[in-house]
């Protein structure tokens, strides 16, 4: 199976003894073997782990320095099996001065010294250049020393707080003190998404001298801001466990093709620096989707929470719900009055994506100090409609405040379907789209009547899907919604329904209540006829689960994923419990990019509307696709 861009890597802190080069060299062969056996690629240890960083002035004696050397020697012999590469931390002494150096090792060979920063004073780490230092080490082939960049063919490994590559190994030797773990973490979590990276640290262990200070072995990987695993000794002291007989190891896969995704569009290039190659056997890295070790989201588009517990938890993800429906109100706040416009009417469905765009338009006219009367929540009862739906609308309308106006349209659908000839009882896309579109022309003639604005419902998920009517729903004078996936858009309407003290100071409960019948309302447009007064076309029979495609969309157009590495991540996290299978994403998958390729001509002529989430599809500012595109590069994934 392909590694699908990912690469495993993983930080070793272990307990060594001071200035016991021999022991210090088992303990690192140990872990190299251990990596090995967890299909590790990239493994960093940290900075004089060889000697101890706690040597003083020792490192000042030949007998030291020449151990190092020799134990060094001896690693790159036993690992001469594996094609880890891995990084080792020592003292080096070149031209008179003493460097504090990681030495990166593959199949044995030493294939070069990075000198790193520390705030020991006897090393010094400035180097100017890169010199040959075989000669110091007895073996026949050139050994690099200086600043370097290590070159796979599918990715760059960098040392150094520069973040120069794809992955960042930064070994450190630091004292450890009370409260900093988790700053250090946020702080490094914050810079591998500001140099767009993956960042590998590591910190000395307990093995250090305590005379004067404390180390505590912290590991962790981050990547592009999230944090993908940590732990350091005192995480195994809670666990009550002996310190002192424990390595602290973690391993993640790590994302290289998103790093480099993230690179180019941020248009970030590599200095000019001198390169060593290496190779790694990484395709048959996975057996199965099974064999990840990634922290994939369900629910991409909502706020990463993975790490967090309540009642952070609960309080970045209520942050972020009430952010974007405040956001939505601020944009159309700012659209009413450049145009000079306070009324706006909203087709009003009973649905979850009417209802946001309505909740935002009170929220608006709250910020604009605009009376709620103004706001026309229109609803079009005709073939499909039921009396859940209808009553859903018109209890949000009053328990808001709103204007209410019902307005029956199958009259005058069935006068058009006789002007051209369609016969009543024949369901077909006309029959379907006819009811889309005299809605959409009775709300535009209406907004003409009352000098109002008329406001679109559309959500991302099925702008990307080309879920609506050319001409109907896919037209309206301002769409508040069309940056927002349906998956985020209903956690935002349940985040309303706990607060719905923020637009309703009277009717609370009334408000709280309707919008629970508006989320146990199946998902469906309502163009089909009612059966014996239930909802007979419901959208997820017919297109699959919005999970699924709000998981698709997030990955093909924030990601730029291919298809088959979609799917892969896709069954990690949704086949892993039975709730689909692998045959039910692939399905759904192809659906999406069948129907995402088919109906760019619509977002070609959608409406305006606000990148609240950062995504949009317009063709004006964000996805510039032509709408004849081929599809076939894609869609040939679903052949095999």
């Amino acid at each position: 199976m392909k590694n699908f861009g990912f690469v495993r890597c993983a930080v070793c802190s272990f307990v060594g003894q001071v200035a016991n080069c021999d022991y210090n060299s088992q303990k690192i062969f140990e872990a190299v073997e251990y990596a090995q056996s967890v299909g590790v690629s990239v493994l960093l240890f940290p900075q004089l782990c060889l000697t101890g960083a706690s040597c003083g002035d020792l490192f000042y004696q030949g007998v030291l320095l020449d151990g190092a050397k020799k134990a060094l020697l001896e690693i790159a012999e036993k690992t001469s099996e594996t094609d880890i590469l891995f990084a080792v931390g020592l003292p080096l002494s070149f031209n008179n001065t003493i460097y504090s150096v990681l030495a990166v090792i593959q199949t044995g060979r030493i294939l070069g010294f990075v000198p790193v920063k520390n705030n020991l004073s006897i090393f010094n780490f400035e180097v100017q250049g890169v010199y040959d230092v075989s000669a110091l080490f007895g073996v026949n082939y050139s050994i690099p020393f200086g600043q370097m960049l290590f070159t796979e063919k599918s990715f760059t490994v960098s040392f150094g707080r520069d973040c120069i590559g794809d992955l960042v190994l930064l070994a450190n030797c630091n004292p450890s003190f009370a409260g900093e773990g988790f700053n250090n973490s946020l702080k490094l979590s914050f810079k591998s998404e500001e140099k767009s990276c993956a960042i590998l640290s590591v910190n000395s262990g307990v093995g250090e001298s305590s005379e004067e200070n404390v180390f505590s072995g912290e590991c962790g990987i981050y990547s592009l801001g999230v944090e993908l695993c940590k732990k350091d000794f005192l995480d195994l002291a809670m666990q009550g466990k002996d310190i002192f007989e424990k390595t602290s190891f973690v391993f993640s896969d790590v994302d290289v093709e998103l790093i480099q995704n993230r690179r180019l569009s941020r248009h970030v290039s590599l200095p000019d620096l001198v390169t060593v190659n290496f190779s790694l056997e990484l395709e048959d890295m996975f057996k199965s989707s099974e064999d990840l070790v990634f922290p994939v989201l369900k629910e991409p588009f909502a706020p990463n929470v993975v790490a967090l517990t309540d009642p952070e938890k609960t309080l970045l993800e209520d942050r972020f719900y009430f952010d974007v429906i405040n956001m939505q109100a601020f944009a159309l706040a700012k659209r009413l009055k450049h145009i000079g416009c306070k009324k706006v009417l909203v087709g009003v469905s009973g649905g979850t994506d009417s209802t946001f765009a309505l909740l935002s338009c009170a929220l608006c006219f709250d910020i604009l100090n605009i009376s709620r009367k103004n706001i026309y929540a229109i609803t079009m009862p005709c073939f499909g409609t039921t009396d859940g739906t209808k009553s859903n609308a018109l209890g949000l309308a009053s328990a808001l405040g709103c204007s209410f106006e019902q307005i029956n349209i199958e009259n005058s659908v069935k006068s058009h379907f006789t002007d051209i000839g369609q016969d009543l009882d024949d369901y077909n896309t006309a029959f379907e789209n006819a009811q889309a579109r005299e809605r959409t022309q009775v709300l535009m003639d209406r907004a003409n009547q009352l000098g109002a604005l008329v406001i679109g419902g559309s959500d991302l998920s099925e702008i990307a899907l080309g879920w609506s009517t050319y001409g109907g729903d896919h037209l309206s004078m301002y769409n508040l919604n069309s940056s927002i996936p349906k998956t985020v858009l209903r956690k935002c309407i349940d985040y309303c329904k706990r607060n719905a003290g923020m637009f309703a100071s009277e009717k609370i409960n009334e408000l709280s209540d309707v919008l629970s019948g508006v989320l146990a309302t199946p998902i469906s447009p309502e163009l089909l006829p009612a059966d014996k007064n239930e909802i007979a076309q419901k959208t997820e029979e017919i297109l699959g689960s919005y999970e699924l495609h709000d998981f698709f969309l997030y990955h093909a157009v924030v990601n730029g994923f291919s298809p088959d590495k979609i799917c892969f991540l896709a069954e990690s996290v949704f086949c892993k419990d039975g709730e689909y299978t692998s045959e039910e994403v692939r399905k759904a998958a192809e659906l999406f990019f069948k129907r995402f390729f088919q109906n760019q001509f619509k977002r070609s002529t959608s409406p305006v509307g606000a990148a609240v989430l950062g995504v949009s599809l317009s063709s004006r500012s964000a996805w510039k696709m032509p709408g004849d595109v081929n599809s076939k590069l894609w869609l040939d994934f679903f052949q095999n």
